[in-house]
């Protein structure tokens, strides 16, 4: 069987400055001919742009090219589709979906609610953790006779009347793939973190956090999920950056 081909997937930093802006004139008619692949290789070298436009990624998984909008809205919809115009793409070729599906929000507070009801005392945090309200610095010590194998994702929570709730994220960055590193925490070794929200998340407000860190115990077969935790708090004093 021939597996659709993936063209590009963009990888959007968050924030792009002053935003996408739509032309003034709304009666822009589709003229280029062009075939899809053409228009998703244009597409590719306009990725600023697009990104600015509120698209998350992009593929070509047939005979369309398929855009990962966030946020997923009629608004921001409206938008995209004016950037597709005033560039003189063909809006027909092209399917929007949004790039943060409720199963990913479900997911995100389905962790969240593990990680705080049953977080590892094995891989734990020792000594000061640092904090501010755009990053964090801590460290963690695997007591453990068998290595801690990780990966880049982690999440942040914020506790809110009596439940943990994922901090939003900023547009764009909530359907961003993860690179997929793999990284380990020796057996008794301590590894100190470092760790920056702000192309994640908003300045984080006044509050009590977790920072949470999945992985696994072992190796495979033989090894067991478990949720590194990081508490923390934001008070009004806390420094905005990392010292």
């Amino acid at each position: 069987m021939k597996l659709p081909r993936l063209i590009v997937f963009v990888l959007v930093l968050a924030g792009c400055a002053g935003g996408y802006q739509p032309a003034a004139t709304a009666q822009i008619v589709y003229t280029r001919q062009e075939s899809v692949h053409a228009a998703a290789e244009r597409l590719f070298s306009m990725a600023t742009d697009a990104i600015a436009a509120g698209a998350s990624g992009w593929g070509q998984p047939g005979d369309g090219i398929t855009v990962f909008l966030d946020p997923y809205t009629p608004e921001q919809k409206e938008i995209f589709t004016d950037f597709l115009l005033e560039n003189e793409f063909n809006p027909e070729i092209f399917t929007i979906e949004p790039a943060v599906t409720p199963q990913m929000v479900q997911h995100r507070l389905n962790r969240a609610a593990t990680a705080a009801a049953s977080p590892s005392t094995q891989i734990i945090p020792v000594g000061v953790v640092d904090v501010s309200q755009t990053g964090i610095g801590f460290s963690l010590e695997n007591t453990t006779d068998e290595d801690f194998l990780y990966g880049s994702p982690w999440d942040v929570a914020r506790y809110e009347n009596g439940t943990w709730i994922p901090v939003p994220h900023l547009p764009g960055a909530g359907g961003r793939p993860w690179t997929d590193e793999g990284y380990t925490l020796l057996a008794h070794e301590i590894n100190h973190y470092r760790i920056s929200f702000d192309t994640f998340f908003d300045p984080l407000p006044h509050g009590r956090y977790i920072f949470i860190r999945q992985g696994w115990n072992g190796n495979w077969p033989h090894n067991t999920r478990i949720y590194a935790v990081v508490e923390f708090e934001i008070s009004d004093d806390t420094a905005v950056g990392l010292p």
